[in-house]
C-alpha cells in the first residue's frame, strides 16, 4: 500500500513540475504562439496513471493557470 501511495504522490510532484515548466516556457519564449497542447501532457499522465479524480483536477488546474497566464500576456500587449 506504501508504495502505491508513494508512486501516486511522486506522479503528482513529477506532473506538477511539468505544468509549471510548461508554464514558465510559454510565458518567457513562446507568449505569441499558441501551444495549449503542451498542458494536456501533464493532464494526461496524471489522468493515465493515477486516476480519473486526480486527472480531472489537474485538469482544472492546468485551466487556471492557462487562463491567468493569457490574462497576463493580454495584459502586457501595447495596442496600437
Amino acid at each position: 500500500m506504501r508504495h502505491i501511495m508513494l508512486r501516486r504522490q511522486l506522479g503528482v510532484l513529477i506532473s506538477s513540475l511539468g505544468l509549471l515548466a510548461i508554464t514558465a516556457l510559454v510565458h518567457y519564449h513562446f507568449d505569441h504562439v499558441d501551444v495549449a497542447g503542451l498542458y494536456l501532457l501533464p493532464i494526461a499522465l496524471v489522468a493515465w496513471y493515477i486516476g480519473r479524480r486526480p486527472g480531472l483536477m489537474f485538469a482544472l488546474l492546468g485551466a487556471v493557470v492557462w487562463l491567468a497566464l493569457d490574462s497576463l500576456v493580454i495584459a502586457n500587449v501595447e495596442w496600437s
